[in-house]
């Protein structure tokens, strides 16, 4: 497929009609957001009658964010040293490694492509999260200090933290069983949460920082337990299959508290990196 400016030709047509549109004083608030709806479920269901593909993998292609929203960039941490030893990290914190830091830049490189800038970036207080944070305000040009916040921590996996999942089957059965289970208000031993807590935690934190950003694009860097529990306060439903380390997914949140799931699971920016398919928290 042709591409102009190096971009893919649709992703131009795409881009010129959404600059048209927002560009627009004929038109409404109102209208312009519902238009903004309309443009992205025909492009998926073209793209995905062309090529076979949902619209999530041509990667994401920001637009100016109404004043009744703010759009929140959602990423997970790099790859630590735990991560790769398959140790579970709860609320404890262990480096990222040589490749941690490798998908720490490529997600940075990609957010800050485009013209409309990042705002503001906030991380969970857990160092893997912070440095990954750091890279992103750095290469996105933002001027405020990357802010920490504790309620976007990791879910609090109780005794199992520091353990091999061999290791909690052996010596935390049934703490290893509260974590595997489908119920969401199921604790785990040793101060641990259940889903529900950290749904709720992670969720209020999230709108508190998007009360104080209405129109503006937000980077949140946090955990793979808490974006699951994301898209669940999202969608309604649990999020299916792993969150890979440096993958960004957007959500909008509106003046009325509504959630949009924009764009989910994107790790484009990650093809040139080989990357554990099997994670741990």
């Amino acid at each position: 497929m042709r591409e102009e400016s190096g971009r893919p030709f649709f992703q131009e047509v795409r881009s010129a009609i959404a600059k048209s549109v927002y560009a627009s004083g004929r038109i409404s608030d109102r209208v312009r957001c519902k238009y903004r709806l309309q443009q992205r479920r025909f492009w998926s269901r073209w793209v995905t009658k062309a090529h076979g593909r949902h619209m999530g993998d041509l990667g994401w292609i920001p637009g100016p964010v109404h004043t009744s929203f703010t759009e929140v960039i959602i990423v997970r941490h790099g790859e630590t040293t735990w991560n790769k030893s398959g140790r579970l990290q709860g609320q404890y914190d262990s480096d990222l490694n040589e490749l941690g830091f490798q998908q720490a830049e490529a997600v940075a490189r990609r957010l800050a492509q485009g013209d409309l800038p990042l705002t503001t970036v906030y991380t969970s207080d857990l160092k893997r999260a912070r440095l990954t944070g750091e890279a992103i305000a750095a290469a996105g040009g933002v001027a405020q200090a990357v802010i920490t916040r504790a309620d976007l921590r990791e879910r609090h996996l109780g005794v199992l933290q520091g353990l091999t999942v061999k290791e909690a089957r052996q010596s935390e059965p049934e703490a290893l069983r509260a974590l595997e289970s489908k119920r969401k208000d199921v604790s785990i031993a040793g101060g641990g949460e259940s889903r529900a807590q950290l749904q709720q935690r992670a969720a209020a934190a999230v709108e508190d920082l998007a009360r104080a950003h209405r129109g503006e694009r937000v980077v949140v860097v946090c955990h793979g337990g808490v974006i699951h529990a994301l898209h669940e306060h999202a969608t309604g439903y649990p999020c299916k299959g792993e969150v890979a380390n440096c993958s960004f997914s957007v959500v909008s949140v509106s003046t009325t508290g509504k959630w949009d799931v924009l764009h989910w699971g994107d790790v484009g920016h990650l093809a040139h990196l080989s990357f554990l398919k099997g994670h741990t928290l």
